[in-house]
């Protein structure tokens, strides 16, 4: 990958599905685990995503944060937020690693917000 636009393109393809993807893993999903749907799903975007890494000290570590950042940002969009906590998860090597944990919000919580309270 040389490009900005393809380096774009590649991020995209691992996100395109995301919703999909979050809704898969289910109420509670970590980091982890959506790098591990989306490099299954879109095994091309993930290899690109490596060989640009490629030169980095470690490619993986790389390419990781690179799909954590991107996650971060986006899980909002679908209804999930981080959680303050970390859990621990196994990466691609099978080494237990602390990552971000994503829980739902539900629909009852934006119900109950105070601005959607009844008046006293």
């Amino acid at each position: 990958m040389q490009t900005d636009a393809d380096y774009e393109m590649v991020m995209n393809a691992l996100f395109e599905q995301a919703g999909r993807y979050m809704s898969r893993l289910g109420e509670t999903f970590t980091s982890y685990a959506y790098i591990r749907q989306a490099a299954r799903d879109q095994q091309w975007a993930y290899i690109h995503l490596l060989h640009h890494h490629v030169a980095e000290k470690d490619p993986f570590a790389a390419a990781t944060y690179a799909i954590e950042t991107q996650l971060k940002t986006l899980a909002p969009n679908f209804g999930y937020v981080a959680a303050e906590e970390l859990t621990l998860d196994t990466d691609m090597f099978g080494k237990l690693q602390k990552v971000m944990l994503y829980r739902r919000v539900s629909d009852v919580v934006s119900a109950n917000s105070p601005k959607n309270a009844p008046d006293s």
